[in-house]
């Protein structure tokens, strides 16, 4: 084999499988909008959100590194679609935007509100609905 069909089979090896890891990480970000909202960040295991995604949980490590960083994700994918119904607050850029997200509905702020503050699940979901709403998204009056 000369050296140039050599660097097309590789070429096309390389696109198949980056192709495979771009489903797989989309298949992952489809287990977390469809678990994180409904058993919250703590409660959802890696372990449902592999079996969600149909991958194992070696896989979910392998595409995105950590459970936070596949919430990131999702939280991002979120914040870009929500973006495209409404727009953000003056000033504010989609980057800050995610970042303001994050910082209000991270797991830090789960802990303190549920966990040491005694909020339920519906009142935490109520106030980062809430407060995200009136961070981000620009007044419609």
């Amino acid at each position: 084999m000369n050296s140039s069909k050599a660097a097309r089979s590789v070429s096309r090896q390389q696109k198949v499988g980056d192709a495979l890891r771009q489903d797989t990480r989309n298949r992952l970000l489809e287990a977390a909008a469809a678990e994180f909202p409904v058993h919250g960040y703590a409660a959802t295991t890696v372990t449902r959100l592999a079996a969600a995604a149909g991958v194992s949980v070696q896989t979910l490590y392998l595409a995105w590194g950590s459970k936070r960083a596949l919430l990131r994700a999702y939280m991002e994918r979120a914040i870009a679609g929500d973006v495209a119904f409404g727009a953000l607050t003056e000033g504010l850029s989609l980057a800050k935007a995610i970042d303001t997200a994050w910082v209000i509905a991270s797991p830090e702020s789960y802990d303190l509100l549920v966990r040491r503050l005694g909020y339920t699940l519906a009142e935490f979901r109520v106030w980062i609905e809430n407060t995200l709403s009136a961070a981000i998204l620009a007044s419609s009056k």
